[in-house]
């Protein structure tokens, strides 16, 4: 979850119910406008943003090819996440008191609060960003460590799941938000009949052969099945997948899906990451040349979760 999502991710005319739902909480609002964007048009280039232009347009100015040309306004605006509004709504969601949530690593990770009893033993909810970064797992862990409380810790966390096997929280239980709660009224509304379940309840294992062609175990396995056949999918490549299948309409520019999936590429496409992957590429990513966004391709057996 990054704190400053740049470009019309949220701007687009298909999240607006969503955007006005976090904007309504709070947990996002308005950041200062881009003077340097990736180009929209050739996604090769950056481009300046030369003024502001009647009819919520500007215009832009690409160091390749495209010169200048009038872009809508909404390509440079940026949306800003209150994270720490974030974590308190996730403390009530919880049922825990938000005013004792502690912040253990600088806007990266809470500890938010125990509860006595959960499958017979106390748990200690945590929530962490980034996790995808090993000095922030390590901190986290060291934590973990120091407190005794390693075995009964629930991480709570917006960074791909499952974590690396090289990461520092591997053994530990860490669960996506999404999978847990949703957005309500003043706190995150959780899923009552996972939260107090463990992660396995609620992650369907089935023999490979009757999985078909499917994008859900991407998160807990980073795996893709196509024809009842695995891909094991390397780090990025899940980060991208996963990006899309949390994103509203799973659909994202170019800019926003980089964002989303930790990328520092400068010239960021999907397509380069998938070298030894294409046919996981092929079956489940198309690119809309038209709206220069990137789309997931559901499958058929996925469009009862993804919809």
């Amino acid at each position: 979850m990054a704190t400053r999502i740049s470009g019309p991710l949220l701007s687009d005319a298909t999240n607006q119910a969503a955007l006005a739902q976090l904007r309504r909480e709070h947990l996002v609002g308005f950041g200062e406008p881009l003077n340097w964007l990736q180009c929209p048009e050739c996604r090769d280039d950056m481009a300046r943003v030369v003024r502001e232009l009647p009819g919520d347009k500007v215009l832009l100015l690409c160091g390749g090819d495209c010169e200048d040309f009038e872009a809508p306004r909404s390509v440079h605006q940026t949306t800003v996440v209150s994270v720490e509004r974030v974590v308190g709504h996730l403390a009530t969601g919880l049922d825990l008191n938000r005013h004792q949530v502690e912040c253990l690593v600088p806007d990266l990770a809470w500890r938010i609060g125990l509860v006595e009893e959960r499958r017979g033993k106390p748990v200690t909810w945590y929530f962490a960003r980034h996790l995808n970064r090993d000095n922030t797992a390590q901190k986290l862990q060291i934590h973990l460590s120091g407190h005794r409380a390693d075995r009964s810790a629930c991480i709570l966390t917006s960074s791909p799941v499952p974590l690396p096997a090289s990461s520092p929280l591997a053994q530990d239980e860490v669960v996506h938000l999404a999978d847990l709660m949703r957005v309500s009224q003043n706190r995150f509304e959780c899923f009552a009949n996972r939260v107090m379940e463990p992660v396995a309840v609620y992650q369907v294992h089935d023999s490979a052969t009757d999985r078909g062609t499917t994008l859900r175990y991407v998160r807990s396995e980073r795996k893709a099945y196509i024809d009842g056949v695995s891909h094991p999918l390397e780090a990025m490549q899940a980060n991208i997948l996963l990006a899309l299948i949390d994103d509203f309409d799973h659909r994202m520019e170019g800019s926003a899906l980089r964002d989303a999936c930790g990328s520092d590429a400068e010239r960021f496409a999907p397509v380069k990451f998938f070298g030894r992957n294409q046919l996981v590429y092929k079956t489940f990513i198309r690119y809309i040349f038209g709206d220069k966004e990137y789309a997931l391709i559901i499958p058929d057996g996925d469009r009862d979760w993804l919809h």
